[in-house]
């Protein structure tokens, strides 16, 4: 699954500092964007939450997907 591909969300790589962030927006309320993080912890690069919690391993695209979807609200 590729959050490009779920009707209703949008999504682009911006630069938050040096790091590169994922900003996921739904279309109808472009105006309140969330964003997530991909961080290198033990052994292996995470999907993150905003503040830095784990969402999913960047290998787990799929289920870091259903939960970004979930989160925003579709």
């Amino acid at each position: 699954m590729s959050l490009n591909r779920i009707p209703g969300l949008f999504c682009t790589v911006v630069e938050n500092g040096s790091v590169p962030a994922l900003r996921v927006v739904r279309r109808e309320y472009d105006r309140r964007p969330a964003y997530f993080g991909c961080f290198y912890y033990g052994t292996e690069w995470w999907i993150t939450w905003a503040d830095g919690k784990l969402l999913a391993t960047a290998e787990a695209t799929d289920e870091a997907a259903a939960v970004i979807r979930k989160a925003m609200g579709l």
